[in-house]
Formats: C-alpha cells, structure tokens, sequence
C-alpha cells in the first residue's frame, strides 16, 4: 500500500504501473478494501496508470454503481471531478451500457445521500459532455 500511495505524489516512481496493476488484482480476489487507496490513486494517474485504472472504473460503474459512488464521494470535489473523467471519458464503458450509466446516475444524483447525489450530478455532466464532444467529432 505504501507503494502505491507513493504513486499519488510527484514525482512518480516508475514502477506505479506495476503497483497498480498488482493492487487491481488483490482487489479483483476479494481484497475490497483495496478500493479506496485505488480511488487515490486514480484521481493522479496519467499514462499507461489511466489506461489501466480507467479500466477498473468503467467495470466498476457498470456494474457497482452504488458502491463506487459512494466511495468516490467521500473525496475531494477535485479529486471527484478526476476520478469521473477517468471512468466516464475514456473510451473504457461499452457503447451499449452508456444508457444503463446514464440511467444509474440519473438515480443516484435523486439519493437521499446528498454526497452521492452531488458526486451522480457531476458525473452526469461529465458523461454528457464527453458524450457531446464525441458526437462532434463523428
């Protein structure tokens, strides 16, 4: 874990690649708690660590939406903000689920949680504009 909290500073070691994608694998055994330290660890990642973690995170909201919410919006508003670009603009949710994201956040910004409420809404707009911008490009 110390590894990988090292990959959240400047500057970055050269084996973050390595380090996340053995916490990823903890994670996909059963190692849940792992979760947050990756959510850390995404909100700084560049290069091959956001192809890697992108990855992970559009798993996650298709499939977990609640729970990676929920966790995501105990973050920084920043680093919130970081986290939605990386799972939602980068090309790593299927163009079929795209509407079951749309719907699932469309739920959760309507919580009774208010962070997860906040953190759905942002990452609604974020999906939208990606979702704009890519139309534009078509």
């Amino acid at each position: 874990m110390t590894a990988l909290e090292r990959c959240n500073r400047w500057p970055r070691a050269n084996n973050c690649d390595d380090v996340a994608g053995e916490v990823l694998t903890w994670y996909e055994c059963g190692d849940t708690a792992l979760l947050d330290p990756l959510l850390g660890a995404s909100a700084h990642s560049d290069g091959s660590m956001s192809d890697l973690l992108g990855g992970f995170l559009g798993d996650l909201i298709v499939g977990h939406p609640d729970m990676l919410l929920r966790h995501v919006s105990r973050r920084s508003a920043s680093e919130q903000e970081g986290i939605g670009q990386l799972t939602l603009d980068g090309g790593e949710i299927a163009d079929d689920q795209i509407p079951k994201v749309q719907a699932d956040l469309k739920r959760l910004a309507s919580s009774r949680d208010k962070r997860v409420a906040k953190t759905a809404k942002m990452w609604l707009r974020v999906l939208n504009e990606t979702l704009a911008a890519n139309a534009k490009q078509q």
